[in-house]
C-alpha cells in the first residue's frame, strides 16, 4: 500500500501524485490504445475509434458513478448520503463503457464486435493496472488473514479502520488472474469475434465470483440472502455468467 506516488514541488508548495489516480490514467492509456490498435488491424477508421474510446469512457465514468450512488443508496437508504459519498464501480464502469463504445461505434460505422474481440489481451492489461491501483490506494481491500500472504495497512494516509490490520491483497489476487486470462486470450488469437467477446464475459464473471467472498469491504454493496450475504458484484457477474453461457451456447448451435 503506497497512496502517494510521489511529491512534486512547485515552489511553496507540495503537489501529492496519487498512486491510484496514476495507475488508472495507465490503465485507460493501454485500453484506448488496445481498441484503436485493434481498429487499425481490422482495417477500420482509426480516427472514429478514436472518437467511440472517447464516447466510451465518458460512459464508463457515467456508469461507474451511477453504480456506485445506488448501491450507497440502498445501503444507507439514503440519497443525499449516496450523493455525497462518490465512487467508481468496476461493473458499472464496464457496463457503461460498453454500452457507449457499442452505440457509437454503429454511428460511426464501426464492427464494435471485432474491435472488441481483438483488444480483449489489451483491455485485460488495463483492468490489471487497475487494479495495481487499488492495491496501491488501499481501496478494493480484502479480508483479514494471518498469512504469510497477508497485507498490512500502514500507511495513516489510507483508510483509517484499515490502519494496523493484515488483510488478503485482494486487488493482486485479481491482478494475477487478469493477466492469466491476458495471456491466454493472446496465444489463442483465432476463433470467431462474437465467441471469443462472450468467452471473455463469463471468464471474467468465472474470476470474480470465485474472488468475490475474499473481499472485505462492506461499501461494494452487500444483501442478506437465504445463502448468506452475496455483493451486488456477485450478483451482476451471476447475471452476466448465465447471459454470456447461453449467448455461447447458441452460437454454438448455430455453428452445429
Amino acid at each position: 500500500m503506497h497512496p502517494v506516488l510521489t511529491v512534486v514541488e512547485l515552489g511553496p508548495r507540495s503537489l501529492p501524485i496519487g498512486s491510484y489516480g496514476v495507475m488508472l490514467v495507465l490503465a485507460i492509456a493501454i485500453a484506448a490504445l488496445a481498441v484503436v490498435g485493434s481498429a487499425q488491424r481490422s482495417r477500420q477508421n482509426p480516427g472514429d475509434a478514436i472518437a467511440a474510446v472517447g464516447i466510451a469512457l465518458a460512459g464508463a465514468l457515467l456508469g461507474a458513478s451511477a453504480l456506485q450512488a445506488l448501491v450507497v443508496w440502498s445501503r444507507t437508504g439514503s440519497l443525499l448520503t449516496a450523493l455525497t459519498h462518490p465512487g467508481l464501480v468496476f461493473f458499472g464502469g464496464a457496463l457503461g463503457a460498453a454500452l457507449g463504445f457499442g452505440v457509437s461505434a454503429r454511428a460511426f460505422g464501426l464492427d464494435a464486435v471485432v474491435i472488441a474481440a481483438r483488444a480483449i489481451p489489451g483491455l485485460l492489461l488495463a483492468h490489471a493496472v487497475g487494479r495495481l491501483g487499488c492495491l496501491l490506494g488501499g481501496c478494493c481491500y480484502g479480508r483479514r488473514a494471518d498469512g504469510w500472504y497477508a497485507l498490512r495497512y500502514d500507511s495513516p494516509l489510507g483508510p483509517a479502520h484499515l490502519l494496523g490490520s493484515a488483510r488478503h491483497p485482494w486487488p493482486l489476487y485479481e491482478a494475477a488472474g487478469l493477466l492469466l486470462l491476458a495471456l491466454g486470450f493472446a496465444l489463442f488469437a483465432h476463433g470467431a469475434p462474437r465467441r471469443r467477446l462472450w468467452s471473455y464475459v463469463a471468464l471474467y464473471s468465472l474470476l470474480r465470483l470465485g474472488l468475490e467472498p475474499l473481499r472485505g469491504d462492506a461499501i461494494r454493496g452487500l444483501f442478506a440472502t437465504a445463502a448468506g450475504a452475496v455483493s451486488t458484484s456477485q450478483l451482476i457477474a451471476l447475471a452476466l455468467l448465465c447471459l454470456a453461457l447461453w449467448r455461447l451456447l447458441g452460437l454454438r448451435r448455430s455453428a452445429a
